[in-house]
């Protein structure tokens, strides 16, 4: 995708939201980047998988210091339920991708910043958990050893033969 840097281009976030609870699903932060590509394609900035989805569906663009929301893809871009061509975007800007697809948040690091909520943090993405190896091993290779555990493997198999046989 084009990029370029720009001396005055802060920190941008862009946020795939939970379409029920409006929770965040995936966080892509971007530095110095003056257009953000958001599709299906798997050569896009922020990739979105849905029947919605176009390729291409929308880009993001810095200009002179602004950033503007551009539909591209065939199921248009709404914002508060009316499409849009082109908007101007101050600080933040929620947004769908086709009139049912994909809801998504953009935001600036200036907006981030001046909030004055009584907790913040950072929503980029992290690890959530790291697994224990030995223990894994060792929980499974319990788990694997019961008596209840061996009787469904050979059911198992022998459902599997059987329907092998039907097949």
């Amino acid at each position: 995708m084009a990029e370029g840097t720009n001396e005055g281009t802060a920190k941008v976030v862009v946020q795939q939201l939970a379409p029920d609870q409006g929770g965040v699903l995936k966080t892509w932060s971007f530095q110095d980047k003056t257009t953000i590509a958001i599709g299906r394609g798997d050569d896009q900035d922020v990739e979105v998988v849905d029947p919605y989805v176009s390729r291409t569906h929308a880009v993001l663009e810095s200009r002179d210091g602004s950033w503007f929301l551009v539909a591209h893809g065939r199921n248009g871009v709404y914002v508060d339920n009316q499409p849009i061509q082109e908007r101007p975007i101050t600080r933040s800007v929620t947004f769908r991708l086709g009139s049912s697809g994909p809801l998504l948040s953009f935001q600036t690091t200036a907006q981030q910043n001046e909030s004055l909520a009584t907790l913040s943090f950072e929503t980029l993405p992290m690890s959530l958990f790291a697994v224990d190896e030995s223990r894994l091993e060792n929980e499974v290779g319990q788990i694997a050893g019961r008596d209840d555990f061996v009787r469904l493997q050979e059911q198992a198999r022998a459902l599997r033969l059987k329907r092998k046989e039907h097949l």
